[in-house]
């Protein structure tokens, strides 16, 4: 065992501590933990660019909630872990501090479909190992209970794990034979049209709708494959994993819902959506661009931020135009938005202003969620949820689940929606989520 981390262990806590260890590691892929022979639920955030990346495999100390307050819920029990946790990585102060993952489900309701009854309405936690990376660098820590401190074993034989692991070679393997059961087209037709219907009815000018796609496979789904391939597939979203018990539900989404460091916050719409075009990309976008269709739905989403902030802020600075965020199969019309908060505050507060946005819900939020709730033959869980992290002082970035999948075993559930306007047309919309179905089909093994 590494001299430093005993040394820690042995020192006395208070009973009900929460004991934070902080070791220097070497540079790996972050899928390696995943692969490493530990009891406990894995989980993976990396939102790319030159931020940190983590994942983590077992719990420390969970977070759960449930209902219209469950976000106020999370605050309260956050604070009081926080209170009572002790660091003990006095060479490390410029790392991350310690956080918690997790998310929300779409709507705050229990969970009883399947594949989500597994998944709570809210559930964060800290893990009991994280590796962090960024570039060259990286640590892995180590979360104790006060009286899980005397097992040193147990934490030796899993450090023994963790270390293999992050040096391991193994290779995944490649495309793999499945069955896949889609929503059948006049379900999604009868659907789209009492959208419509209720669109024209006034009982909301734009509503979303989200189908899944069944799989089953004769090898079992493998959770740190599945992230290696979006990594390749998709190297400007952001990629989640979390696990309940054999479940796993993870993810590369385009959609940013809020990020937020003191005062300063960030966020987009994401809205509208063409397929990428082979043989004339640029026609494409120009004629997402020109859509007026696209344009509407768009409008709607940045409306909707701007409603939700406004109030919370001293100022918005919002782009005059969206631009075109190209994907694998899709583009988007994106348009950034950054805020001056009127106080530094907690990000689950803008997480719970914002969510749902009318990109993953409607407009008005309410009756299309009702709507939503009421029509859609299966239930969301936690597809097109919040799912992010936060720390001690209210920091954290949150993203909306997209491009996502559950897996368990032999089966997954493959999710996609579309925004329904007046003007939509059901079959370019199923179209449109079977394009945004591929990415993780891609992922699990499913297609090239």
């Amino acid at each position: 065992m590494n001299a430093d981390l005993f040394t820690a262990l042995a020192r006395p806590v208070a009973h009900d501590a929460l004991v934070v260890l902080t070791l220097d590691a070497a540079a790996a892929p972050l899928e390696a933990l995943l692969s490493a022979p530990i009891a406990g639920e894995r989980l993976l955030w990396d939102s790319g660019e030159a931020a940190w990346a983590f994942a983590g495999v077992g719990q420390a100390c969970r977070l759960v909630a449930s209902g219209p307050r469950r976000t106020a819920s999370l605050m309260e029990q956050a604070q009081g872990v926080f209170h009572r946790m002790v660091e003990r990585s006095e060479l490390h102060a410029d790392l991350p501090r310690p956080r918690f993952f997790g998310g929300l489900a779409f709507h705050p309701q229990a969970l009883h479909d399947e594949p989500w009854s597994a998944f709570g309405d809210a559930s964060f936690v800290v893990p009991r190992w994280l590796y962090g990376r960024r570039g060259k660098r990286a640590f892995l820590r180590l979360a104790l209970r006060a009286d899980e401190l005397g097992a040193t074993t147990r934490v030796n034989d899993e450090l023994s794990h963790i270390n293999a692991a992050l040096w391991s070679t193994k290779r995944h393997c490649g495309v793999r034979a499945m069955d896949i059961t889609e929503m059948p087209r006049d379900t999604w037709d009868h659907l789209v049209t009492d959208a419509l219907a209720a669109i024209r009815a006034g009982t909301f000018e734009k509503v979303v709708l989200a189908r899944r796609s069944a799989l089953r496979s004769k090898v079992a789904f493998d959770l740190a494959q599945g992230l290696t391939r979006l990594r390749a597939l998709e190297p400007s979203c952001v990629r989640f994993a979390f696990e309940e018990g054999r479940t796993a539900f993870f993810g590369a989404t385009p959609e940013r819902l809020v990020a937020k460091h003191g005062v300063l916050l960030e966020t987009e719409a994401l809205a509208g959506s063409i397929a990428r075009s082979d043989d004339d990309d640029d026609g494409a976008r120009e004629c997402l661009l020109a859509s007026d269709k696209d344009r509407r739905e768009h409008a709607f989403v940045l409306d909707g931020i701007r409603s939700a902030l406004e109030s919370m802020c001293r100022h918005l600075e919002v782009a005059n135009e969206p631009v075109v965020r190209t994907l694998r199969n899709v583009h988007h019309l994106a348009t950034p938005v950054r805020g001056h908060l009127c106080r530094p505050g907690h990000i689950l507060e803008l997480v719970d202003a914002l969510h749902p946005t009318p990109a993953v819900a409607g407009l008005p939020r309410s009756a299309a969620c009702a709507w939503i709730v009421a029509k859609e033959p299966c239930e969301r869980g936690w597809y097109a949820g919040p799912v992010g992290w936060f720390d001690e002082g209210g920091d954290g970035a949150f993203v909306v689940a997209l491009r996502s999948a559950v897996v368990r075993g032999l089966e997954a559930w493959v999710y996609a929606g579309a925004g329904i306007v007046e003007g939509s047309n059901a079959g370019h919309e199923y179209a449109e989520t079977s394009l945004k179905q591929a990415t993780m089909l891609s992922a699990l093994g499913g297609l090239p």
